[in-house]
């Protein structure tokens, strides 16, 4: 499960839960949507917070499909991996599998602060400071 908000040109991702194939499909729908509202400025960033657990081999597999298409739509992806310890390594680890793999764009940071200033975006104003 995970929530999302569009902030031009920013598509914000929050997983919220273990992350299923359906919830890849939901979040390409969602990053092809802000493409067709932002167009190629879209910047994409994802979190994950610190209690979610790491997914598993068939979420992994639909992850790096998804990554490479949905890469072609994106001037900028990163993903905010939140916490530390084992727990927190093994994601980061599947993560940089994935990036290679797929030779995506995905750039890793510990937090939003990091990925925005890393997308070489202006901090946005959110509407929604709750969201986070």
């Amino acid at each position: 499960m995970f929530s999302s908000t569009l902030e031009p040109p920013i598509l914000l991702v929050r997983w919220e839960q273990s992350v299923t194939t359906q919830d890849v499909q939901e979040v390409e729908n969602a990053v092809k949507e802000a493409y067709n509202q932002v167009g190629p400025r879209l910047s994409y960033v994802a979190v994950i917070p610190s209690d979610v657990p790491p997914p598993e081999s068939s979420v992994r597999d639909a992850l790096a499909n998804s990554s490479k298409r949905v890469s072609s739509l994106c001037s900028s992806m990163h993903l905010v991996i939140e916490g530390q310890g084992f727990r927190r390594a093994i994601i980061r680890s599947i993560i940089t599998g994935i990036v290679f793999i797929t030779r995506s764009d995905f750039e890793v940071h510990t937090s939003l602060n990091d990925a925005i200033s890393a997308a070489k975006i202006p901090n946005p104003n959110l509407k929604n400071p709750d969201f986070w």
